[in-house]
């Protein structure tokens, strides 16, 4: 499997997302399913914490910082943990390295799939059967990042929930799968927490005069601040496996919102393909822009490194299989493969690559799966693939 939607081309000039405004794009799918994706907030739960992928807090001890991350175990421990391919800027042999990039882009082509229900019904479909949903999640950590002369990390998050419908009306179809894209971005700047004190001083906060979303008019839904920062993309239904789900996000301005002196910007942009390779939506759905004040925007990028942010948790790279939102947990049996991918500023020719080591479990996010087994795609290099079975957490994948 190769990455798919992210050539230099598509990556530097990808128009809004294909199923904006509130009539429903049709296409065809596969075996006769027809495909909608409608951006109407009716279709949608209107729940907040469905659209909440937060930070482990669990792992934060009184006082904000982590313990540090032995070397030898990176990653979420046990089960359930969020289950893939991480970046952690840790080797196989326990050395260490770290990137820069400017875009982080994941592709998981899911070949079988059946969702477990989970503890509470928190998922943006709402039709979907009670609980029967779980998110994949790209996470990635900003760094030089200026907002109003302060310089911070931002936690960013493009999410494809993904969701059962058994018995629902048009638009949406009964005994297939819905995606639904949603965005958070959290500010991992104070060691005191998140949005510890009041919004206007900015510390841990998302202050919605400075930071700004649904630049490109997209979201179904937006809000969260001072906590957090999120935006509920359009849902697509009628999906049957195989298809294939890419992430990808920008921090050189080639979406919606447009990179300036005085101004930093985060896109959003996902993708959704057939089995046999038609592309059945793609684009940006999110814009978000960063007002960095005199000083100026600088070079913000993303960075994966074996350090921690201001408030504790790793500089890492996830490409993850997860509960839904609200912190919760699920089981999820999928079958498919994995790859995740990094670039310089402008993606130019030749500069995309893969992540150099993969760890099989996440640690950010506090959404998490059981039943999901990561390892290295035999005689295929940097990919994974995903298979039924007991978590194998902090395992090495490459």
């Amino acid at each position: 499997m190769g990455l798919v939607g992210f050539g230099v081309a598509s990556v530097g000039g990808m128009a809004a997302f294909s199923g904006a405004g509130p009539a429903a794009a049709v296409s065809s799918g596969q075996a006769g399913v027809t495909i909608h994706t409608v951006s109407a907030l009716s279709h949608l739960s209107g729940n907040p914490e469905a659209a909440t992928m937060g930070p482990i807090m669990a792992a934060l001890p009184t006082g904000g910082a982590v313990q540090p991350m032995t070397a030898t175990t990176p990653g979420c421990a046990g089960s359930p943990c969020p289950m893939g391919i991480t970046d952690y800027g840790i080797t196989r042999a326990l050395g260490t390295y770290t990137e820069s990039p400017s875009v982080v882009n994941s592709s998981y082509d899911i070949q079988t799939l059946s969702v477990g229900k989970a503890s509470a019904n928190v998922c943006e479909d709402s039709d979907a059967v009670r609980g029967e949903c779980f998110t994949l999640q790209q996470n990635a950590v900003t760094h030089d990042t200026y907002v109003k002369n302060s310089n911070g990390s931002y936690w960013t998050q493009d999410v494809a929930e993904i969701a059962y419908d058994k018995s629902c009306s048009s638009p949406c179809t009964s005994r297939t799968y819905s995606l639904t894209w949603v965005d958070n971005i959290w500010n991992f700047s104070s060691s005191s927490g998140i949005c510890p004190s009041d919004v206007a001083k900015g510390a841990g906060c998302i202050n919605p005069k400075n930071i700004v979303g649904d630049l490109g008019g997209n979201c179904t839904a937006s809000g969260g601040h001072p906590t957090f920062y999120y935006c509920v993309g359009p849902i697509t239904y009628g999906l049957t496996p195989g298809f294939t789900v890419t992430a990808s996000m920008d921090i050189d301005g080639a979406g919606p919102c447009k990179s300036a002196a005085t101004k930093t910007c985060v896109n959003f942009f996902g993708e959704i393909q057939n089995s046999v390779g038609k592309v059945l939506e793609s684009g940006y759905f999110d814009g978000v822009s960063f007002a960095s004040g005199s000083h100026g925007a600088g070079k913000p990028t993303y960075y994966i490194a074996d350090a921690y942010a201001p408030f504790g948790l790793p500089y890492d790279f996830e490409w993850v299989v997860a509960g839904p939102g609200g912190g919760l947990a699920n089981s999820v049996t999928v079958v498919g493969t994995m790859e995740s991918y990094i670039c310089k500023l402008g993606c130019p020719a030749g500069s995309q690559t893969p992540i150099k080591h993969a760890w099989s479990s996440g640690y950010d996010t506090a959404e998490a799966v059981s039943g999901v087994v990561v390892q290295a795609t035999p005689k295929v290099t940097f990919e994974a693939s995903t298979s039924s079975g007991t978590d194998n957490s902090q395992t090495s994948v490459w």
